[in-house]
Protein backbone atom coordinates (compact mmCIF):
# COMPACT_ATOMS: atom_id res chain seq x y z
CA UNK A 1 0.00 0.00 0.00
CA UNK A 2 2.69 2.32 -0.64
CA UNK A 3 5.03 4.62 1.47
CA UNK A 4 8.61 6.08 1.69
CA UNK A 5 7.26 7.96 -2.02
CA UNK A 6 9.68 11.27 -0.39
CA UNK A 7 12.74 10.82 1.87
CA UNK A 8 15.42 13.81 3.22
CA UNK A 9 19.21 13.06 3.65
CA UNK A 10 20.87 16.49 4.62
CA UNK A 11 19.41 19.26 2.82
CA UNK A 12 18.28 16.30 -0.44
CA UNK A 13 14.76 16.36 -0.90
CA UNK A 14 14.39 13.34 -3.56
CA UNK A 15 10.40 12.60 -3.87
CA UNK A 16 8.29 10.82 -6.17
CA UNK A 17 4.62 12.38 -7.75
CA UNK A 18 1.13 11.33 -8.34
CA UNK A 19 2.47 11.19 -12.21
CA UNK A 20 4.93 9.16 -11.69
CA UNK A 21 8.08 11.39 -11.84
CA UNK A 22 11.44 11.12 -9.60
CA UNK A 23 12.31 14.06 -8.56
CA UNK A 24 15.29 15.57 -6.40
CA UNK A 25 15.29 19.36 -4.94
CA UNK A 26 18.12 20.83 -2.74
CA UNK A 27 16.78 22.50 0.54
CA UNK A 28 18.94 25.29 0.82
CA UNK A 29 18.17 27.01 -2.15
CA UNK A 30 14.89 27.86 -4.33
CA UNK A 31 15.38 26.29 -7.38
CA UNK A 32 12.91 23.86 -8.66
CA UNK A 33 12.64 20.82 -8.14
CA UNK A 34 14.56 18.17 -11.01
CA UNK A 35 12.76 15.64 -12.89
CA UNK A 36 15.36 12.70 -12.85
CA UNK A 37 12.88 9.52 -14.68
CA UNK A 38 10.98 10.52 -17.56
CA UNK A 39 7.10 10.75 -16.30
CA UNK A 40 4.65 8.15 -16.49
CA UNK A 41 2.05 7.43 -14.74
CA UNK A 42 2.20 3.91 -15.06
CA UNK A 43 5.67 3.67 -13.15
CA UNK A 44 5.79 4.80 -9.54
CA UNK A 45 8.71 4.82 -7.13
CA UNK A 46 8.64 4.21 -2.68
CA UNK A 47 10.92 3.03 -0.35
CA UNK A 48 13.53 5.44 -0.93
CA UNK A 49 16.86 5.37 0.20
CA UNK A 50 19.52 8.19 -0.32
CA UNK A 51 23.09 7.62 -0.35
CA UNK A 52 25.43 8.84 2.27
CA UNK A 53 27.70 9.77 -0.14
CA UNK A 54 24.24 12.09 -1.81
CA UNK A 55 24.44 10.68 -5.20
CA UNK A 56 22.48 8.00 -6.14
CA UNK A 57 19.11 6.73 -4.96
CA UNK A 58 18.12 3.24 -4.35
CA UNK A 59 14.30 2.48 -4.77
CA UNK A 60 11.16 0.17 -5.47
CA UNK A 61 10.19 0.89 -9.22
CA UNK A 62 6.47 -0.58 -9.99
CA UNK A 63 5.49 -0.85 -13.54
CA UNK A 64 2.12 -1.38 -14.50
CA UNK A 65 1.57 -2.63 -18.19
CA UNK A 66 -1.56 -4.06 -19.32
CA UNK A 67 -2.82 -6.33 -16.84
CA UNK A 68 0.99 -7.51 -15.11
CA UNK A 69 2.54 -5.43 -12.13
CA UNK A 70 6.58 -5.83 -12.11
CA UNK A 71 8.38 -4.64 -8.97
CA UNK A 72 11.86 -4.68 -8.72
CA UNK A 73 15.15 -2.90 -6.96
CA UNK A 74 16.32 0.04 -9.01
CA UNK A 75 19.44 2.50 -8.68
CA UNK A 76 18.65 6.07 -9.80
CA UNK A 77 21.44 8.74 -10.27
CA UNK A 78 20.74 12.11 -8.74
CA UNK A 79 23.03 14.42 -10.71
CA UNK A 80 21.02 15.45 -13.67
CA UNK A 81 23.04 18.82 -14.80
CA UNK A 82 22.25 18.45 -18.22
CA UNK A 83 18.56 18.02 -17.79
CA UNK A 84 18.03 14.76 -20.03
CA UNK A 85 16.02 12.06 -17.79
CA UNK A 86 17.55 8.63 -17.25
CA UNK A 87 15.88 5.16 -17.07
CA UNK A 88 16.74 3.70 -13.71
CA UNK A 89 18.95 1.27 -13.10
CA UNK A 90 17.89 -1.78 -12.33
CA UNK A 91 19.26 -3.65 -9.39
CA UNK A 92 17.29 -6.49 -8.48
CA UNK A 93 14.40 -8.10 -10.41
CA UNK A 94 12.76 -11.79 -10.76
CA UNK A 95 10.78 -11.90 -7.92
CA UNK A 96 7.19 -10.51 -6.82
CA UNK A 97 8.01 -7.86 -4.07
CA UNK A 98 10.78 -6.08 -3.01
CA UNK A 99 11.13 -3.69 -0.07
CA UNK A 100 13.30 -1.91 2.77
CA UNK A 101 16.01 -1.06 0.66
CA UNK A 102 18.91 -0.14 3.02
CA UNK A 103 22.75 0.41 2.22
CA UNK A 104 25.12 0.18 4.90
CA UNK A 105 27.12 2.67 6.26
CA UNK A 106 29.83 2.10 4.34
CA UNK A 107 28.26 2.43 0.98
CA UNK A 108 29.54 -0.54 -0.24
CA UNK A 109 26.49 -3.17 1.11
CA UNK A 110 22.65 -3.47 0.45
CA UNK A 111 20.20 -5.24 2.53
CA UNK A 112 16.61 -5.69 1.27
CA UNK A 113 13.35 -7.73 1.75
CA UNK A 114 11.40 -10.24 -0.60
CA UNK A 115 9.22 -12.88 -1.43
CA UNK A 116 6.87 -14.04 -3.58
CA UNK A 117 3.16 -14.78 -3.99
CA UNK A 118 0.77 -16.48 -2.56
CA UNK A 119 3.12 -14.99 0.61
CA UNK A 120 2.23 -11.94 2.30
CA UNK A 121 5.27 -10.00 3.83
CA UNK A 122 4.26 -11.19 7.12
CA UNK A 123 4.34 -15.32 6.44
CA UNK A 124 7.41 -15.73 4.37
CA UNK A 125 9.64 -12.44 3.18
CA UNK A 126 13.48 -13.07 3.51
CA UNK A 127 16.02 -10.50 4.31
CA UNK A 128 18.79 -10.56 1.53
CA UNK A 129 22.43 -8.69 1.64
CA UNK A 130 24.75 -7.93 -1.22
CA UNK A 131 27.48 -6.17 -2.56
CA UNK A 132 26.27 -3.40 -4.41
CA UNK A 133 27.73 -3.25 -8.35
CA UNK A 134 29.49 -0.15 -9.42
CA UNK A 135 28.12 1.97 -12.26
CA UNK A 136 25.31 0.47 -14.17
CA UNK A 137 25.41 -3.32 -13.17
CA UNK A 138 22.95 -5.39 -11.35
CA UNK A 139 23.58 -6.85 -8.42
CA UNK A 140 24.98 -10.50 -8.91
CA UNK A 141 24.44 -12.70 -5.95
CA UNK A 142 22.32 -11.92 -3.23
CA UNK A 143 22.79 -13.82 0.55
CA UNK A 144 20.18 -14.44 2.55
CA UNK A 145 20.30 -14.11 6.02
CA UNK A 146 17.03 -15.08 6.92
CA UNK A 147 12.86 -15.54 5.96
CA UNK A 148 11.74 -19.10 4.79
CA UNK A 149 8.51 -18.83 2.33
CA UNK A 150 5.52 -19.14 4.18
CA UNK A 151 7.09 -20.00 7.68
CA UNK A 152 9.20 -17.19 8.58
CA UNK A 153 8.95 -13.43 7.58
CA UNK A 154 12.10 -10.85 8.38
CA UNK A 155 11.05 -7.02 8.09
CA UNK A 156 12.47 -3.67 9.21
CA UNK A 157 16.75 -4.32 8.66
CA UNK A 158 19.12 -1.51 10.04
CA UNK A 159 22.42 -1.30 9.75
CA UNK A 160 24.79 -0.50 12.95
CA UNK A 161 28.12 1.01 12.42
CA UNK A 162 31.11 -1.13 11.22
CA UNK A 163 33.96 -1.86 13.04
CA UNK A 164 37.15 -3.82 12.11
CA UNK A 165 35.94 -4.82 8.79
CA UNK A 166 32.92 -6.32 11.16
CA UNK A 167 29.02 -5.42 9.76
CA UNK A 168 26.44 -5.65 12.41
CA UNK A 169 22.73 -6.09 10.66
CA UNK A 170 19.53 -5.94 12.65
CA UNK A 171 16.22 -6.85 11.89
CA UNK A 172 12.86 -8.27 13.35
CA UNK A 173 11.76 -12.01 12.45
CA UNK A 174 8.67 -14.26 13.75
CA UNK A 175 11.41 -17.37 13.90
CA UNK A 176 10.46 -17.77 17.26
CA UNK A 177 7.07 -17.53 17.24
CA UNK A 178 6.80 -13.83 18.71
CA UNK A 179 8.27 -10.73 16.05
CA UNK A 180 11.31 -10.35 18.19
CA UNK A 181 14.57 -8.16 17.11
CA UNK A 182 17.89 -10.19 15.66
CA UNK A 183 21.63 -9.58 14.77
CA UNK A 184 23.71 -10.83 12.68
CA UNK A 185 27.66 -10.15 12.23
CA UNK A 186 29.05 -10.24 8.65
CA UNK A 187 32.78 -9.50 7.47
CA UNK A 188 33.12 -7.60 4.05
CA UNK A 189 32.58 -10.71 2.20
CA UNK A 190 29.09 -11.34 3.38
CA UNK A 191 30.66 -14.70 5.59
CA UNK A 192 28.52 -15.57 8.84
CA UNK A 193 30.89 -14.07 11.65
CA UNK A 194 27.86 -14.70 14.45
CA UNK A 195 24.59 -16.53 13.09
CA UNK A 196 21.51 -14.72 13.62
CA UNK A 197 20.19 -14.55 16.94
CA UNK A 198 17.69 -13.50 19.04
CA UNK A 199 18.62 -10.89 21.39
CA UNK A 200 15.30 -9.69 23.70
CA UNK A 201 13.69 -12.96 23.57
CA UNK A 202 10.06 -12.34 25.15
CA UNK A 203 6.55 -12.82 24.16
CA UNK A 204 5.76 -9.92 22.29
CA UNK A 205 5.77 -8.65 18.94
CA UNK A 206 7.97 -5.65 18.53
CA UNK A 207 6.42 -4.62 15.31
CA UNK A 208 2.96 -5.15 13.39
CA UNK A 209 2.57 -6.53 9.25
CA UNK A 210 4.12 -5.02 7.07
CA UNK A 211 1.35 -3.30 5.00
CA UNK A 212 3.22 -0.58 3.75
CA UNK A 213 6.80 0.77 3.15
CA UNK A 214 8.76 2.67 5.74
CA UNK A 215 7.71 0.84 8.74
CA UNK A 216 9.82 1.74 11.87
CA UNK A 217 8.80 0.39 15.08
CA UNK A 218 12.54 0.29 16.57
CA UNK A 219 15.37 2.10 16.13
CA UNK A 220 19.66 1.57 16.85
CA UNK A 221 20.51 4.61 18.90
CA UNK A 222 23.77 6.77 18.08
CA UNK A 223 24.97 5.09 20.95
CA UNK A 224 24.28 1.40 19.84
CA UNK A 225 21.51 0.40 22.78
CA UNK A 226 18.28 -0.04 20.72
CA UNK A 227 14.94 1.81 21.67
CA UNK A 228 11.52 -0.77 21.26
CA UNK A 229 8.67 -1.20 22.49
CA UNK A 230 6.32 -4.33 23.35
CA UNK A 231 4.18 -6.18 26.24
CA UNK A 232 6.71 -6.23 29.30
CA UNK A 233 5.09 -7.76 31.80
CA UNK A 234 1.87 -7.67 30.30
CA UNK A 235 2.29 -3.64 30.01
CA UNK A 236 2.73 -1.65 26.90
CA UNK A 237 6.82 -0.49 27.35
CA UNK A 238 8.83 1.73 25.84
CA UNK A 239 12.42 0.03 26.37
CA UNK A 240 16.36 1.06 25.98
CA UNK A 241 18.25 -1.91 25.75
CA UNK A 242 21.92 -2.79 25.48
CA UNK A 243 22.15 -5.56 22.32
CA UNK A 244 25.15 -7.49 23.85
CA UNK A 245 23.20 -8.12 27.00
CA UNK A 246 19.03 -7.62 26.84
CA UNK A 247 18.93 -8.00 30.64
CA UNK A 248 20.48 -4.43 30.48
CA UNK A 249 17.49 -2.53 29.92
CA UNK A 250 15.71 0.62 30.73
CA UNK A 251 12.07 1.35 31.04
CA UNK A 252 11.59 4.50 29.48
CA UNK A 253 7.95 4.85 29.98
CA UNK A 254 5.14 2.84 30.55
CA UNK A 255 2.58 5.66 29.35
CA UNK A 256 1.78 4.94 25.78
CA UNK A 257 0.48 2.24 23.93
CA UNK A 258 2.29 1.53 20.63
CA UNK A 259 5.30 3.60 19.22
CA UNK A 260 5.29 4.17 14.95
CA UNK A 261 8.13 6.14 13.15
CA UNK A 262 10.57 5.90 15.33
CA UNK A 263 14.00 7.71 14.52
CA UNK A 264 17.04 8.70 16.36
CA UNK A 265 20.02 11.18 16.25
CA UNK A 266 22.74 12.40 17.89
CA UNK A 267 22.53 16.24 18.63
CA UNK A 268 25.54 18.22 17.76
CA UNK A 269 25.37 20.93 20.29
CA UNK A 270 24.64 18.65 23.27
CA UNK A 271 25.95 15.77 22.49
CA UNK A 272 22.90 13.92 23.90
CA UNK A 273 20.58 11.65 22.02
CA UNK A 274 17.02 12.67 20.44
CA UNK A 275 14.63 10.12 19.62
CA UNK A 276 11.47 11.29 17.92
CA UNK A 277 8.23 8.76 17.65
CA UNK A 278 4.37 8.72 16.79
CA UNK A 279 2.28 7.17 19.87
CA UNK A 280 -0.68 7.63 21.81
CA UNK A 281 -1.92 7.09 25.12
CA UNK A 282 -5.19 6.06 27.12
CA UNK A 283 -5.69 9.33 27.85
CA UNK A 284 -3.91 10.88 24.23
CA UNK A 285 -4.69 11.25 21.07
CA UNK A 286 -1.81 10.23 18.83
CA UNK A 287 0.87 12.92 18.29
CA UNK A 288 4.62 13.04 17.32
CA UNK A 289 6.84 12.91 20.61
CA UNK A 290 10.29 13.84 21.30
CA UNK A 291 12.83 12.62 24.04
CA UNK A 292 16.42 13.97 24.68
CA UNK A 293 18.20 11.31 26.46
CA UNK A 294 21.87 11.31 27.17
CA UNK A 295 24.95 8.44 25.80
CA UNK A 296 24.51 5.42 27.46
CA UNK A 297 26.99 3.16 28.20
CA UNK A 298 27.71 0.15 30.76
CA UNK A 299 28.26 2.06 33.63
CA UNK A 300 25.18 4.71 33.40
CA UNK A 301 23.26 5.23 36.57
CA UNK A 302 19.67 5.09 35.60
CA UNK A 303 19.01 7.48 38.06
CA UNK A 304 20.54 10.25 35.98
CA UNK A 305 17.54 9.27 33.36
CA UNK A 306 15.10 11.73 34.01
CA UNK A 307 13.18 12.05 30.05
CA UNK A 308 11.15 14.85 29.49
CA UNK A 309 8.92 13.69 26.12
CA UNK A 310 7.50 16.91 24.07
CA UNK A 311 5.05 16.76 22.28
CA UNK A 312 5.88 18.61 18.66
CA UNK A 313 2.64 18.07 16.98
CA UNK A 314 -0.39 17.09 17.77
CA UNK A 315 -3.15 15.07 15.09
CA UNK A 316 -6.16 15.87 17.28
CA UNK A 317 -6.51 19.23 18.33
CA UNK A 318 -9.77 18.65 20.37
CA UNK A 319 -9.15 19.49 23.65
CA UNK A 320 -11.58 16.47 26.35
CA UNK A 321 -12.41 16.86 29.70
CA UNK A 322 -11.11 14.22 31.54
CA UNK A 323 -14.41 13.91 33.29
CA UNK A 324 -15.76 12.87 29.60
CA UNK A 325 -12.56 10.66 29.03
CA UNK A 326 -13.39 7.04 29.15
CA UNK A 327 -10.05 5.02 29.77
CA UNK A 328 -9.81 1.53 28.17
CA UNK A 329 -9.87 -2.25 30.24
CA UNK A 330 -7.56 -4.57 28.63
CA UNK A 331 -9.78 -8.13 28.03
CA UNK A 332 -8.61 -11.36 28.29
CA UNK A 333 -11.63 -13.82 26.35
CA UNK A 334 -11.58 -17.39 25.99
CA UNK A 335 -12.72 -19.24 23.16
CA UNK A 336 -15.64 -22.50 23.38
CA UNK A 337 -12.07 -24.28 22.96
CA UNK A 338 -10.03 -22.42 25.75
CA UNK A 339 -8.02 -20.47 23.73
CA UNK A 340 -7.12 -16.93 24.91
CA UNK A 341 -7.63 -13.61 22.73
CA UNK A 342 -7.81 -9.59 23.57
CA UNK A 343 -9.90 -6.91 23.39
CA UNK A 344 -10.59 -3.21 25.09
CA UNK A 345 -13.06 -2.14 26.87
CA UNK A 346 -14.57 1.16 27.44
CA UNK A 347 -17.34 2.22 29.46
CA UNK A 348 -19.83 4.88 29.47
CA UNK A 349 -18.31 8.19 30.94
CA UNK A 350 -19.86 11.26 30.70
CA UNK A 351 -19.60 13.64 33.92
CA UNK A 352 -23.51 15.37 33.40
CA UNK A 353 -25.09 12.47 33.27
CA UNK A 354 -25.62 8.60 35.06
CA UNK A 355 -27.61 5.84 34.21
CA UNK A 356 -30.75 4.75 35.17
CA UNK A 357 -30.56 2.39 38.28
CA UNK A 358 -30.71 -1.47 37.74
CA UNK A 359 -30.11 -0.34 33.25
CA UNK A 360 -27.18 -1.27 31.88
CA UNK A 361 -25.77 0.74 30.27
CA UNK A 362 -27.74 3.96 29.77
CA UNK A 363 -29.01 4.06 26.53
CA UNK A 364 -28.71 6.78 24.04
CA UNK A 365 -29.35 4.73 20.38
CA UNK A 366 -27.89 7.12 17.31
CA UNK A 367 -27.81 5.99 13.98
CA UNK A 368 -28.03 7.62 10.19
CA UNK A 369 -28.95 10.85 12.23
CA UNK A 370 -31.83 9.79 13.30
CA UNK A 371 -32.55 7.62 16.65
CA UNK A 372 -33.78 3.88 16.48
CA UNK A 373 -36.26 2.42 18.49
CA UNK A 374 -35.42 2.04 21.87
CA UNK A 375 -34.31 -1.87 21.68
CA UNK A 376 -31.46 -1.01 19.22
CA UNK A 377 -28.18 -0.19 20.86
CA UNK A 378 -26.58 -0.37 24.12
CA UNK A 379 -23.18 -1.88 23.22
CA UNK A 380 -20.57 -0.99 20.78
CA UNK A 381 -18.18 -3.91 19.09
CA UNK A 382 -15.95 -2.49 16.64
CA UNK A 383 -13.62 -5.30 14.96
CA UNK A 384 -10.83 -4.65 12.95
CA UNK A 385 -10.18 -2.76 9.40
CA UNK A 386 -8.12 -5.78 8.18
CA UNK A 387 -7.71 -9.51 9.44
CA UNK A 388 -4.03 -9.49 10.25
CA UNK A 389 -4.33 -5.90 12.26
CA UNK A 390 -4.40 -4.96 15.72
CA UNK A 391 -6.29 -2.60 17.75
CA UNK A 392 -4.33 -0.76 20.36
CA UNK A 393 -5.16 1.45 23.32
CA UNK A 394 -4.68 4.93 22.94
CA UNK A 395 -7.35 7.72 22.98
CA UNK A 396 -9.51 7.98 19.70
CA UNK A 397 -11.84 10.34 19.19
CA UNK A 398 -15.06 8.44 17.67
CA UNK A 399 -14.33 6.29 20.80
CA UNK A 400 -15.11 9.31 23.03
CA UNK A 401 -18.32 10.47 21.08
CA UNK A 402 -19.91 6.78 21.75
CA UNK A 403 -19.00 6.78 25.15
CA UNK A 404 -20.02 9.98 25.99
CA UNK A 405 -23.31 9.25 24.82
CA UNK A 406 -23.85 6.42 26.76
CA UNK A 407 -22.41 3.54 24.78
CA UNK A 408 -19.60 0.71 26.22
CA UNK A 409 -17.06 0.19 22.97
CA UNK A 410 -15.16 -3.39 22.84
CA UNK A 411 -12.05 -3.37 20.24
CA UNK A 412 -11.52 -7.01 19.57
CA UNK A 413 -8.14 -8.77 18.79
CA UNK A 414 -9.54 -11.64 17.42
CA UNK A 415 -7.48 -14.70 16.76
CA UNK A 416 -5.48 -13.47 14.31
CA UNK A 417 -4.52 -10.25 14.86
CA UNK A 418 -0.95 -9.25 15.10
CA UNK A 419 0.98 -8.26 18.32
CA UNK A 420 0.23 -11.89 19.65
CA UNK A 421 2.78 -13.84 17.61
CA UNK A 422 2.85 -15.90 14.95
CA UNK A 423 1.10 -19.02 16.52
CA UNK A 424 -1.85 -16.58 17.17
CA UNK A 425 -2.23 -14.75 14.07
CA UNK A 426 -2.24 -18.41 12.09
CA UNK A 427 -5.38 -19.06 13.78
CA UNK A 428 -7.39 -17.20 10.98
CA UNK A 429 -5.36 -19.12 8.10
CA UNK A 430 -8.68 -21.40 6.62
CA UNK A 431 -10.49 -19.89 9.29
CA UNK A 432 -11.59 -16.40 7.74
CA UNK A 433 -15.31 -16.16 8.54
CA UNK A 434 -15.42 -18.50 11.41
CA UNK A 435 -12.33 -17.60 13.81
CA UNK A 436 -13.28 -13.99 13.99
CA UNK A 437 -16.57 -14.30 13.94
CA UNK A 438 -16.95 -16.37 16.73
CA UNK A 439 -14.48 -14.46 18.46
CA UNK A 440 -16.52 -11.32 18.36
CA UNK A 441 -19.63 -13.07 19.44
CA UNK A 442 -18.11 -14.51 22.22
CA UNK A 443 -16.51 -11.43 23.40
CA UNK A 444 -19.96 -9.37 23.41
CA UNK A 445 -21.75 -12.44 25.16
CA UNK A 446 -19.17 -12.46 27.98
CA UNK A 447 -19.42 -8.72 28.74
CA UNK A 448 -23.07 -9.35 28.86
CA UNK A 449 -22.56 -12.86 31.31
CA UNK A 450 -20.36 -10.29 33.52
CA UNK A 451 -23.14 -7.47 33.88
CA UNK A 452 -21.57 -4.81 32.35
CA UNK A 453 -23.44 -4.76 29.11
CA UNK A 454 -27.45 -5.12 28.11
CA UNK A 455 -27.79 -8.61 26.17
CA UNK A 456 -30.50 -7.40 24.51
CA UNK A 457 -29.24 -4.29 22.63
CA UNK A 458 -25.47 -4.57 21.08
CA UNK A 459 -24.46 -3.80 17.70
CA UNK A 460 -21.34 -4.64 15.63
CA UNK A 461 -19.58 -2.17 13.38
CA UNK A 462 -16.53 -2.89 11.09
CA UNK A 463 -14.49 -1.31 8.30
CA UNK A 464 -13.08 -3.22 5.03
CA UNK A 465 -12.44 -6.58 5.86
CA UNK A 466 -14.20 -5.64 9.49
CA UNK A 467 -17.09 -5.32 7.92
CA UNK A 468 -16.97 -8.50 6.09
CA UNK A 469 -16.98 -9.92 10.04
CA UNK A 470 -19.70 -7.45 11.04
CA UNK A 471 -21.90 -9.06 8.23
CA UNK A 472 -20.91 -12.55 8.55
CA UNK A 473 -21.76 -12.11 12.10
CA UNK A 474 -25.07 -10.56 11.17
CA UNK A 475 -25.50 -13.57 8.41
CA UNK A 476 -24.16 -16.62 10.19
CA UNK A 477 -24.87 -16.00 13.77
CA UNK A 478 -27.98 -13.32 13.48
CA UNK A 479 -29.06 -14.34 16.88
CA UNK A 480 -26.22 -12.12 18.76
CA UNK A 481 -25.78 -8.98 17.58
CA UNK A 482 -29.34 -6.55 17.56
CA UNK A 483 -27.97 -4.34 14.45
CA UNK A 484 -24.96 -3.80 12.64
CA UNK A 485 -23.31 -1.22 10.77
CA UNK A 486 -20.66 -2.29 7.96
CA UNK A 487 -18.75 0.43 6.32
CA UNK A 488 -17.51 -0.84 2.39
CA UNK A 489 -17.30 -4.05 4.21
CA UNK A 490 -16.48 -7.51 1.95
CA UNK A 491 -19.62 -8.94 0.99
CA UNK A 492 -18.70 -11.52 -1.87
CA UNK A 493 -15.68 -13.32 -1.48
CA UNK A 494 -15.37 -14.71 -5.02
CA UNK A 495 -15.87 -11.11 -6.46
CA UNK A 496 -12.62 -10.01 -4.39
CA UNK A 497 -10.89 -13.03 -5.15
CA UNK A 498 -10.67 -12.55 -8.90
CA UNK A 499 -10.41 -8.52 -8.78
CA UNK A 500 -8.16 -7.75 -5.67
CA UNK A 501 -4.63 -6.14 -6.69
CA UNK A 502 -1.71 -7.79 -6.92
CA UNK A 503 -0.64 -7.47 -2.98
CA UNK A 504 -3.28 -9.35 -1.80
CA UNK A 505 -3.92 -11.74 -5.10
CA UNK A 506 -3.45 -15.07 -3.12
CA UNK A 507 -4.30 -13.88 0.46
CA UNK A 508 -7.33 -15.50 0.94
CA UNK A 509 -5.54 -18.73 -0.31
CA UNK A 510 -3.88 -18.17 3.06
CA UNK A 511 -7.30 -17.11 5.11
CA UNK A 512 -9.75 -19.50 3.24
CA UNK A 513 -7.22 -22.57 2.87
CA UNK A 514 -7.49 -22.57 -1.12
CA UNK A 515 -7.65 -21.42 -4.31
CA UNK A 516 -11.42 -19.92 -5.80
CA UNK A 517 -10.56 -22.94 -8.52
CA UNK A 518 -9.90 -25.32 -6.15
CA UNK A 519 -12.33 -24.59 -2.91
CA UNK A 520 -15.24 -22.58 -4.78
CA UNK A 521 -17.69 -24.17 -1.66
CA UNK A 522 -16.00 -22.71 1.01
CA UNK A 523 -15.65 -18.97 -1.14
CA UNK A 524 -19.12 -19.24 -1.58
CA UNK A 525 -20.71 -20.53 1.37
CA UNK A 526 -18.52 -18.07 4.04
CA UNK A 527 -19.53 -15.30 1.50
CA UNK A 528 -22.21 -13.41 3.26
CA UNK A 529 -24.40 -11.90 0.16
CA UNK A 530 -25.33 -15.51 -0.49
CA UNK A 531 -27.23 -15.87 2.37
CA UNK A 532 -28.60 -12.14 3.52
CA UNK A 533 -32.09 -14.48 4.23
CA UNK A 534 -30.78 -15.12 7.53
CA UNK A 535 -29.98 -11.54 8.48
CA UNK A 536 -32.96 -10.21 10.72
CA UNK A 537 -31.00 -7.39 12.76
CA UNK A 538 -31.54 -4.02 11.21
CA UNK A 539 -28.38 -2.70 9.34
CA UNK A 540 -26.92 0.31 7.66
CA UNK A 541 -24.07 -0.03 4.87
CA UNK A 542 -22.20 2.95 4.01
CA UNK A 543 -20.42 2.61 0.52
CA UNK A 544 -17.95 4.50 -2.10
CA UNK A 545 -19.38 5.06 -5.47
CA UNK A 546 -15.70 4.37 -7.04
CA UNK A 547 -15.13 1.38 -4.77
CA UNK A 548 -12.69 -0.97 -6.87
CA UNK A 549 -12.51 -3.92 -3.66
CA UNK A 550 -16.00 -3.77 -2.27
CA UNK A 551 -18.11 -2.64 -5.58
CA UNK A 552 -21.53 -0.67 -4.75
CA UNK A 553 -22.80 -3.24 -6.96
CA UNK A 554 -22.23 -5.93 -3.41
CA UNK A 555 -23.85 -3.30 -0.93
CA UNK A 556 -26.61 -2.52 -3.33
CA UNK A 557 -27.58 -6.52 -3.88
CA UNK A 558 -27.77 -6.91 0.15
CA UNK A 559 -29.73 -3.98 0.52
CA UNK A 560 -32.23 -4.72 -2.53
CA UNK A 561 -32.19 -8.35 -0.92
CA UNK A 562 -33.44 -7.47 2.56
CA UNK A 563 -35.61 -4.38 1.47
CA UNK A 564 -37.78 -6.78 -0.58
CA UNK A 565 -38.48 -8.80 2.20
CA UNK A 566 -39.49 -5.46 4.39
CA UNK A 567 -36.09 -5.80 6.64
CA UNK A 568 -34.66 -2.96 8.26
CA UNK A 569 -31.78 -1.59 6.00
CA UNK A 570 -30.17 1.34 5.21
CA UNK A 571 -27.83 1.94 2.50
CA UNK A 572 -25.66 5.50 2.30
CA UNK A 573 -23.30 6.05 -0.65
CA UNK A 574 -20.39 8.33 -0.71
CA UNK A 575 -19.92 10.08 -4.43
CA UNK A 576 -16.56 10.07 -5.66
CA UNK A 577 -15.10 7.83 -2.66
CA UNK A 578 -13.18 4.67 -2.98
CA UNK A 579 -12.09 1.86 -0.45
CA UNK A 580 -10.84 3.18 2.88
CA UNK A 581 -12.80 7.16 1.92
CA UNK A 582 -9.49 9.20 1.70
CA UNK A 583 -11.68 12.31 0.62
Amino acid sequence: YGGECQVIEENILVFNDSCGGLYTKNLLNDDEPTLLTSVNPNIRFGDITISKCLNYVICIQEVHKDDEVVNSLVKVYLNNSNGIQQEPVSLVKGNDFYTSPRISPCGNFLAYLTWNLPDMPWEGSQLCVAKLPKDNECIAESVVIGGIPGKECCTQPKWKCSKNDVMELFFISDRENFLNIFKVKLDYQLNFLESPKNIFKIESDFCTPAWNFGQSEYDILPDGNIICHGNLNEKPTTIIFYPEDSSKRIILSEKYSDLECIQSLKDSKTNNQKIFFVAGTKTDFKALYSVEIPIINENFDTKDLNPEFKVLKKFNELMLDSEFISICESKTFLTKEGKKFYGYLFLPKNKNFCGLKGELPPLICISHGKKLRHKVIKMLIYNLGGPTDYRPSYLETQTQIFTSLGYAMLFVNYGGSSKYGREFRERLNSNWGIVDVNDCCEAALALAEQGLVDRNRMVIKGQSSGGYTTLACLTFRPDIFSAGVSLYGIGNLVTLAKFTHKFEKNYMEVLLGGTLTNNPKVYFDRSPINFVDNIIAPILLLQGSEDKVVPPEQSEKIYNSIKSKNGEIEYKVFEGEAHGWQR
